[in-house]
């Protein structure tokens, strides 16, 4: 492929607002890394640092090549370095790998829990894939993930989020069994009803309504739900955004829940939404601590301008985010944090 076409697609896919064209483009070049001549590699990687969905992609690719027998120690060793040094990249690359897990030997499965444990981004995007794989699994696989699930936290909080995005595909004993695990753990909770808030503009009206029914008893999930909503609010009708923006007002852990989901996507929003959300965080803190959360994991990702505030609650929220991914920061950014 020509330099000039292949420069093309690539500055299509950072500007391309569908989250899932970059994401598919990254899993492409992921799966034949190995293939790639060296600049378009270092290309590549460098705007995995500028885009999400890219990341993702692209780790997922990898993870689906890892366990490959044609693959050399060295390199399993670049990918883990790549992977180290971008938290996204790492989270594909564990999806990539539960993906596959299933499928492999016991000495490869037990290689790849040993290795998901070294890192909560890998296990969660191991648990998410495996739990998305739930319908076709035989009963020894979904066995371990409700065992997994009890005693890994990462785990519980991937796992939740993938059988969210399945859950109406479950029969009614295993989505019962869900629900109970939600009462006592709270980030099976909220990976959960992340999962489900991601669809949520297609829910059946009866499955919405016990939706928002549990956001009232439940802390973990109403986290979750906000989280979910937020991120995919540009798509909900304006009905339900109305209903959003009133339990917002009356239920601080949605409210939380939904600042951290709208901080995620806040520069992919329209000026005037954008302004909106800045309207609203000057008068929820729920709202103020979840946006900055949000803003906090994407500031790799944003502007200085972006990330700057005196609001208190913001600076809590923008500090908790970018702690949980302080490892995968470059050098200069840490530094600078620090000094915050």
């Amino acid at each position: 492929m020509p330099k000039q076409l292949q420069d093309e697609i690539f500055q299509i896919s950072l500007k391309e607002k569908n989250y899932y064209f970059p994401r598919g483009l990254g899993a492409g070049l992921g799966r034949t890394f190995r293939y790639l001549e060296d600049d378009i590699r270092k290309h590549l990687i460098a705007l995995t640092s500028e885009h999400v969905a890219l990341a993702i992609g692209v780790g997922y690719g990898l993870g689906l090549v890892f366990t490959s027998s044609s693959l050399s120690e060295g390199f399993h060793d670049y990918i883990k370095r790549i992977a180290k040094e971008n938290g996204e990249i790492t989270r594909g690359l564990g999806m990539g790998l539960g993906q596959n897990y299933p499928l492999l030997n016991e000495t490869l499965q037990r290689e790849i829990l040993k290795l998901t444990e070294m890192d909560p981004r890998l296990e969660f995007g191991f648990a998410y894939q495996l739990s998305l794989l739930f319908t076709s699994l035989t009963k020894e696989y979904q066995n371990f993930i409700f065992n997994r699930v009890e005693m890994n936290t990462e785990f519980a909080y991937g796992s939740g989020w993938g059988f969210g995005v399945v859950y109406t595909y479950l029969e009614q004993q295993i989505q019962h069994r869900l629900l109970d695990l939600t009462k006592n753990v709270v980030r099976f909770a909220i990976g959960l009803g992340s999962g489900l808030g991601n669809h949520i503009q297609y829910l059946t009206k009866e499955i919405e309504e016990e939706l928002f029914l549990n956001i009232e008893k439940n802390e973990g999930f109403a986290i979750g739900v906000g989280f979910r909503i937020g991120r995919s609010l540009t798509f909900l009708g304006q009905e339900l955004q109305v209903r959003v923006w009133s339990i917002m007002r009356t239920n601080y852990m949605f409210s939380v829940g939904l600042g951290w989901g709208l901080g995620f996507i806040f520069p992919y929003l329209n000026e005037s939404l954008q302004n909106e959300i800045l309207e609203y965080i000057q008068k929820e803190s729920g709202l103020a601590t979840g946006f900055s959360w949000g803003l906090g994991f994407m500031s790799a990702y944003l502007s200085k301008e972006l990330i700057m505030s005196q609001n208190h609650p913001f600076a809590f929220g923008f500090g908790l985010g970018l702690g949980s991914l302080f490892k995968y920061l470059p050098q200069d950014f840490q530094t600078e944090s620090w000094g915050r």
